[in-house]
Formats: structure tokens, sequence, C-alpha cells
């Protein structure tokens, strides 16, 4: 690296660190706005407060990181036009693409060390959080499970309906199974009014059993108060995931994907979250170039204007995600569109600038 390129690198890390640290700072004072009643109402231990916050820093580090970079280069390159530096720089036969060099380099190694921040540390940094707030309300447990009522689920042979899953008792209530043989035909069917999930043994109150032959002929029908069968599904199988989309990493959905695949469930909201979760860090590399070319055009009121810029590409970069994700969601586009699409957009303006400069 020349003594040129160290120089810019280095104006353009103090804009960066400085605004880092400023956004996190503002995000900090958000959130206590935000939860400030909360921890007033349950009056909760400080040592779990103070932890909720703390924990709430790694995720404030992956929302401001590609704003106070879009600032940074934009404020940056915005200098060295007001200051004439850029002028000399050009003259003594530098383009902007080979100033903005060292730049794009520290973009692309920042993607991929927030790629690696988000999944492994902002994600269960998230998950501690949400479970100190637990904590501060009064509920210890850290753990999550939901209750389901009124769905289906597939396991190898067998489907599963079931009219309400209590999942913090592994208890089943209104179950109805349908059980196939290998060749493919009924084999029997299984209703209980009431039933206790135990790993290899379901408890079974009030029901029947209902046995077919291999030409599918009904051939006996037996009624019971109890009952204990033997399915290999533990309770576990019947839960939803426990973590929210912000607290789950890409490991976390690549499992919940495989097993909602194997219950013939719909998975598409995991699929888009997946594929959003490796494409958002990469945003940091397309702003590079976005904000670099628009700072080259400042001159007057280069930190006003570009922290505008930051605000509002910030905002649209938002906007197109979560428009994306809907999209996706309800099934108008592939997961890898719907998870990308603000990436896609961004790369689209950024060649379009690109193309501009280069004419």
């Amino acid at each position: 690296m020349s003594i040129l390129d160290r120089y810019i690198f280095t104006e353009f890390m103090k804009n960066f660190l400085g605004a880092l640290v400023l956004l996190i700072g503002v995000g900090l004072i958000s959130k206590v706005m935000e939860t400030l009643g909360i921890i007033m109402k349950y009056d909760g231990a400080l040592i779990h407060v103070w932890r909720f916050y703390y924990k709430n820093i790694p995720n404030m580090i992956t929302i401001v990181t590609p704003p106070a970079l879009l600032f940074s280069i934009s404020f940056s390159m915005a200098s060295f036009t007001k200051n004439m530096e850029m002028a000399v720089i050009m003259a003594a036969g530098r383009s902007l693409k080979r100033i903005m060099l060292p730049l794009v380099l520290f973009s692309l190694l920042l993607s991929f060390f927030l790629l690696w921040f988000n999944e492994m540390v902002t994600a269960p940094s998230n998950f501690g959080a949400y479970n100190e707030l637990n904590i501060i309300k009064g509920n210890p447990s850290i753990h999550r499970l939901y209750d389901q009522t009124n769905f289906a689920v597939k396991a190898k042979n067998r489907y599963y309906h079931i009219g309400k899953f209590i999942a913090e008792r592994g208890e089943a209530r209104g179950v109805h199974i349908v059980e196939f043989s290998s060749a493919g035909h009924i084999q029997r069917i299984i209703d209980g009014e009431k039933v206790n999930i135990h790993p290899n043994e379901w408890h079974f109150t009030d029901g029947s059993v209902i046995f077919f032959n291999k030409k599918g002929e009904l051939i006996n029908r037996e009624f019971f108060k109890n009952k204990k069968l033997s399915f290999p599904e533990a309770a576990d199988y019947f839960q939803t995931a426990a973590k929210k989309f912000e607290e789950t990493n890409v490991f976390d959905l690549m499992r919940y994907i495989s097993e909602k695949k194997e219950r013939a469930e719909s998975f598409i909201e995991y699929e888009v979250e997946f594929y959003w979760h490796l494409g958002y860090p990469f945003i940091c590399f397309f702003v590079v170039f976005l904000g670099g070319m628009i700072g080259s055009y400042l001159k007057r009121g280069a930190m006003a204007q570009s922290m505008g810029i930051a605000i509002v590409l910030s905002a649209v970069y938002y906007l197109v995600m979560f428009f994306g994700k809907s999209l996706g969601n309800n099934g108008t586009l592939h997961p890898f569109i719907a998870g990308w699409l603000a990436n896609i957009v961004f790369l689209a303006v950024t060649a379009g600038f690109f193309i501009k400069e280069r004419k």
C-alpha cells in the first residue's frame, strides 16, 4: 500500500469509526427509550438491565455498520473534493477507481466479517437479550415453546393431525394418526382425545384404533380408555422453532428448513430469511461504490449532505429489504431473489453510476 493509499484509508477510517460509535450510541439511546417503560414497570434487577442493553450492542453494530460506511465514504470523498485534494490526486494520474481501491478492498473484507459477526455473535446475543428481558419480567425460563392448534405433520409413513399441542407439557389433544404400510396402503388409524408424548411411548386416553388389511378394507376397530403405543417421534418433533428470526443464524435456519421439509410443512419464510442472512452483509461492498461516486460530486456542506444521503439510502435499503421479504413469504418471488432484492437493486443503481462515470 502506497503512502497515498494509507492517507486515504486513514482519513476514511477516522470518519468510519466515529460514525459507527455515534450511531451505536444513538441506537442505545433509542433502545433505552423503547424499553424504559417495561424496565420501570417490572423493576428488574440492575444486573439484568445492564445485561439486556449490553447484549443489544451486537445487533446495533450489525444494523448501523452499512449506514456508517456509506456516510464515511461519502464524507471522505466529499472532503477530498472540497479541499482540492481530489484534483491534485487525479492530476497526478490516479483515477477515481484507483483512489477508491483500498476502500473497496476494505468493504469486501468488512462484508465477510459482518457475515461471521451476524451469525456467530449477533444471533446468540439477540437470544440472550430476549432472555434477559424475560427475566426482568419475572420469567426465568430461557426456553420459549409455543402451543399450536389444528395442524398436520408428516413423519415417514405417518400423518399426524393434532387439534391442540401444549408444548411445555408435551401434551396433545384431539389426535388423529393415519399410518401407512411400506406398500403404501392404510395400515391403521389411531384417534385419541388426549395424548401424553414420551420418547418411543405415547400414552393415549379415550380413543380408538382401526385396523385395515392389505386391500384397504376395515378388519377391526378397538376402543380403549387408556393405551400405550410406540412411535419414534418425541414431543420436540411437534414444537415450532423456539427462536425468533432475529435470534437465529444460518445453521438454525438450515435445521428448521430440514425439519419442516421432513414434516411436509411450509418453509418458505425460513428460506427467505436464510438467503437474507447470507446477502445482508454484502451491502457494505455495494455502498462503497455508491457513496464514493456520490461523495465525489459533493463540495459544500459535505457532512450534512453525507449524513442525509446515508439516512435516505439506508431507509430505501430497508424498505426494499422488507418489501422483498414480504413478496418472498407469500410466494411471489423466489426465496433467493426475495432475500437479495435490496442488494440487487443497489447493485443495479451502483452499476448505473459506474457506467455514467465511465462516459
